[in-house]
């Protein structure tokens, strides 16, 4: 994603997101971005979409729409055609408890539903999850808070 399209995705997730902050729970204010709509589905699809509407917390990492069209078209098929993978994928975007990173350090070892850990770092003015940019950080919301990033986060 290049620096203008960065800043018009930022700037209409802010803007979308502004007046549900902190009166919507995570897939209330991610139905109301307009640009998470593939993992909303997925998150439905696989039976998770009902628990990040409860109380939480919980941290999202969101896959943005544009991450989701990126991916090869046999790993888009797999998460439409294997509910348990797609279900361990979706539960790798999802942490246990409130994260929030802007004014943190570094961290490792944030530990996912699916199991595995996850690592967010911070290069130059850059955060990212696994090596993997995160484009809108710390929407924080009633059940928790969503990290909007560029890529779908898969299992080894």
């Amino acid at each position: 994603m290049n620096s203008l399209s960065r800043y018009l995705f930022g700037a209409a997730l802010s803007v979308a997101l502004s007046a549900s902050a902190y009166s919507a729970t995570i897939i209330d204010t991610a139905k109301s971005a307009g640009t998470l709509s593939s993992f909303l589905e997925t998150l439905k699809e696989v039976g998770l979409e009902q628990q990040l509407n409860e109380t939480g917390p919980y941290t999202v990492f969101a896959p943005s729409d544009e991450a989701f069209a990126k991916m090869p078209a046999r790993v888009r098929e797999g998460l439409k055609y294997d509910k348990d993978w797609a279900r361990k994928v979706m539960a790798m975007h999802i942490v246990q408890g409130k994260v929030l990173i802007e004014n943190g350090q570094n961290k490792d070892h944030i530990k996912t539903l699916a199991g595995p850990e996850l690592s967010v770092k911070k290069e130059k003015r850059e955060w990212s999850v696994e090596g993997v940019p995160i484009l809108e950080p710390d929407v924080e919301v009633d059940n928790g808070v969503i990290h909007v990033i560029d890529a779908v986060l898969l299992p080894q």
